[in-house]
C-alpha cells in the first residue's frame, strides 16, 4: 500500500513538472532554437522536480549529495529526451507532439533512476 501511494505521489508531482516543463518549453521555444528550449527548460525543472520528490514523494532530506546525484541523472535522461524530439521533429512530426511523448518516456526513466539510485 505504501508503494502505490508512492508512486501516486510521484505521479501527481510528475504531472505539475510535466506542465511546467512544457509551458516553459512553449515559453522558451519563442526565442531560443527548440533544443536549447528543451534544454533550458530541462535545467529548470531539474531543481523543481528534486524538491517535489524529496519533499513530498520519498520524504527524503535534501542535501547536495543527493542533489548532485539527481541532476547528473536526469541530464542523462536529457540527452534520451532530446534525442526522441529531435527524431520526432526530423520525421516531420509537430514539436509539441514529440514533446508530449518524450516526456512521457522520460518519467519512466525518471522514476527508476529517482526510486532505485537517489531516494533508495
Amino acid at each position: 500500500m505504501k508503494k502505490n501511494k508512492e508512486i501516486v505521489r510521484y505521479l501527481i508531482w510528475g504531472v505539475i513538472a510535466i506542465l511546467l516543463n512544457f509551458f516553459l518549453f512553449i515559453f522558451f521555444s519563442q526565442f531560443l532554437n527548440i533544443i536549447w528550449a528543451n534544454t533550458t527548460t530541462f535545467f529548470i525543472c531539474i531543481l523543481f522536480t528534486y524538491y517535489t520528490n524529496s519533499k513530498f514523494v520519498f520524504f527524503k532530506r535534501m542535501n547536495f549529495n543527493d542533489l548532485f546525484q539527481f541532476g547528473l541523472l536526469r541530464i542523462s535522461g536529457i540527452f534520451i529526451e532530446n534525442f526522441i524530439l529531435y527524431i520526432f521533429i526530423f520525421i516531420g512530426i509537430n514539436q509539441y507532439s514529440g514533446k508530449i511523448f518524450s516526456s512521457a518516456i522520460i518519467i519512466i526513466w525518471n522514476y527508476i533512476c529517482s526510486k532505485f539510485f537517489i531516494f533508495k
